[in-house]
């Protein structure tokens, strides 16, 4: 759970709401009732307060349009004639006659007494980052979903409005010759929300994910120090002013994918080395392909024999018999703490008041058979986990040891964007000592240069990471879905940044996943490059 270094946001709120009090969400433009006589007003567009990144980068409210507005004269519309086209020229003749302001769509500013162009925004942009973050809005304004639900009320008495106003007669008649009156109130957004995330970073990874052929899944990228969240991408993703479209749909654009659980196979064996690592336990295995269990034989993947493997020897071919046997000698009340510690099983609040999947995490009495112990100890059985867990599991080893819980929101802003509210990431807890975190990083890091992760691999940064090829239970036309994954990290410079890829319905980690973390290694590090 995230620290709060000021009062709390629902506080917040009902001051904002005594400061400002009639600012209602509806983008409307119909004429409003007179301000005084002889004048007249229309509210152009009414805004929501923003949603940031880290950097004050907008997410929402990006992209601008103009309206123009011009008076009823001969002299306005000839300066028209230049940028609009002839059937646009003559329905606005036609209006000439009666006498009432003229408005229409232009991409030109205009800046004259008789014709102005104002600037509006809209809410979404075609990029459309951090869609299953920010969540989408009803006909009326109102969030239903993501940030934009649960910040709603704030999101709101922040926001602004613009309105032009013009002078006229006593018929409601343009008076010629006056000046068109153009009156912002923090538009299009001031105040609002800021989160952790990186807008170049998500702008990275959506474009890599979407140029990918990931199709269906997720991927992330997390700072390893302490876990906030640079970037988040689920495929697939939705138009947010047409939801209804995607409702039915059977890959369920609507779901957030990286906080969705699914079977994590291989990638869960980094955390039966850290347990045995962590206990002194390592020893060498004969792999033949098969190890018998209970009352169970499991096998490597098409019952490849390895022959004689140790610990970082078993990581690089993703033995399964390696970590089977190495689980029955761990023993499962050792691994499951650690697994604990590295917050498998556990919901984190990730937005005020707004938890994550928990997953699953067997407890000691599922693990009391060793065959149940077995299935563990290669990421199987009744095993689930979201992208986000795994992306802050592999951060406490990236960082040495220390586990912090995931962050994604940064601060609370007022209508200067000043920061009235900041959102820190805990302090962290030693799950794995530092000796070990440093074992476990060459090993992970033998599995990108020679191992099922080499097509990771770049010579652009030092990358660390595990594949994983796991059976889902799920059946699809007769045959099981799997689901395959990377997780690990890379350094560039003094920072080291954690990626998750998740592929569902894929054929293995190798082929799916790995690649992906080498093309989005390169994208952050050209980004970092560009800062200097």
């Amino acid at each position: 759970m995230y620290k709060r270094t000021a009062v709390s946001f629902f506080a917040l709120m009902v001051v904002f709401g005594m400061l400002i009090v009639n600012l209602s969400y509806v983008l409307v433009q119909n004429t409003q009732a007179a301000d005084s006589a002889g004048t007249k007003s229309e509210t152009v567009a009414v805004s929501r307060g923003g949603i940031y990144d880290r950097n004050l980068k907008p997410l929402t409210n990006t992209e601008k349009r103009y309206i123009c507005y011009a008076l009823p004269s001969t002299q306005a519309l000839k300066k028209l004639e230049p940028f609009l086209e002839k059937s646009a020229l003559s329905d606005i003749y036609s209006e000439m006659s009666n006498g009432k302001i003229i408005k229409f769509n232009c991409n030109h500013i205009f800046h004259e007494n008789e014709i102005v162009s104002v600037g509006t925004v809209k809410r979404y942009s075609g990029e459309n980052l951090c869609r299953h973050l920010i969540g989408y809005l009803d006909g009326d304004g109102n969030g239903v979903a993501g940030l934009e639900k649960n910040y709603d009320s704030y999101l709101k008495l922040t926001g602004g409005k613009v309105t032009v106003s013009w002078s006229s007669d006593a018929q409601n008649r343009v008076l010629l010759g006056e000046k068109i009156n153009v009156t912002e109130k923090n538009y299009p957004d001031a105040g609002g929300i800021a989160l952790t995330i990186d807008r170049d970073f998500q702008s990275a990874l959506q474009k890599i994910m979407n140029k990918s052929d990931i199709g269906v899944g997720a991927a992330v990228i997390m700072d390893s120090e302490n876990s906030e969240i640079l970037a988040s991408c689920s495929l697939p993703s939705f138009d947010p002013e047409n939801v209804a479209a995607y409702l039915n749909k059977k890959d369920a654009p609507l779901i957030n994918r990286a906080d969705t659980a699914f079977s994590v196979g291989s990638v869960f064996k980094a955390f039966v080395a850290a347990a045995a690592i962590e206990n002194g336990i390592e020893s060498e295995h004969y792999c033949n392909g098969t190890i018998h269990i209970g009352n169970t034989d499991f096998r490597c993947n098409n019952g490849i024999s390895h022959g004689k493997t140790d610990i970082a020897l078993a990581m690089e071919k993703s033995c399964n018999t390696f970590f089977i046997s190495l689980g029955q000698k761990v023993g499962a009340e050792k691994l499951l703490n650690i697994c604990e510690g590295l917050g498998l099983g556990k919901s984190f609040e990730y937005e005020d008041g707004v938890y994550s999947n928990k997953g699953t995490l067997p407890d000691i009495s599922d693990l009391a058979s060793p065959s149940a112990l077995a299935n563990l100890s290669f990421g199987q059985g009744t095993l689930l986990a979201t992208p986000w867990q795994m992306a802050a599991a592999y951060s406490a080893i990236a960082n040495g040891g220390v586990y912090h819980t995931p962050v994604l929101m940064n601060a609370v802003l007022g209508e200067n964007q000043e920061v009235i509210q900041r959102l820190m990431p805990d302090e962290g807890v030693r799950v794995i000592s530092k000796e070990t975190a440093r074992r476990l990083d060459e090993i992970l890091r033998g599995v990108v240069e020679k191992g099922t992760a080499k097509s990771g691999y770049s010579e652009k940064a030092r990358g660390c990471g595990k594949t994983a090829t796991a059976q889902s239970g799920w059946i699809k036309d007769g045959r099981e879905i799997l689901h395959t994954w990377f997780c690990g990290y890379f350094t560039y410079g003094d920072k080291t940044y954690t990626v998750v890829i998740l592929k569902e319905d894929g054929t293995s980690g190798a082929k799916d996943c790995a690649p992906v973390f080498k093309t989005v290694t390169e994208e952050i590090c050209e980004i970092i490059d560009e800062r200097k």
